[in-house]
């Protein structure tokens, strides 16, 4: 172990000593709820798109780096919803929180970008996207 893996070991002790700490998993049934219950502006339609969207992305980060780097549903609940709301928070908050995931792997991180995941892997055009 490094001395700055000792230092972040260190700080967690230390906070995990004063404060506590509840387990709350990204939950695409509290996403979907809370969609039903404020719709987007584009639609019934787009709130199923927003839920598979997050399956999707937390899918593939579980599978990447593990469960504990998923991306909470709050990310995702936000009045008033459309695809230019939408991408707007992909780009200021679910896609720097990737790319942080991969400081030193920044290639990975392309498996993430949201024209790839919102468009199930295919582009525009209808042609396959290559994730790798």
């Amino acid at each position: 172990m490094n001395s700055a893996d000792r230092s972040t070991a260190l700080l967690d002790q230390a906070l995990r000593r004063r404060f506590s700490f509840l387990d709350m998993p990204p939950d695409a049934a509290i996403l979907s709820e809370w969609l039903r219950a404020h719709p987007p502006r584009d639609g019934e339609s787009f709130a199923g798109r927003v839920v598979q969207l997050f399956e999707g992305l937390n899918r593939r980060l579980s599978e990447d780096l593990g469960a504990s780097f998923q991306v909470g549903h709050s990310y995702f609940m936000v009045p008033d919803l459309d695809e230019s709301v939408l991408r707007t928070v992909w780009e200021h908050q679910v896609r720097p929180l990737v790319q942080e995931y991969f400081t030193l792997q920044p290639a990975r991180a392309t498996r993430f970008e949201f024209d790839e995941l919102w468009n199930g892997g295919k582009r525009r055009n209808g042609t396959r996207m290559n994730a790798e």
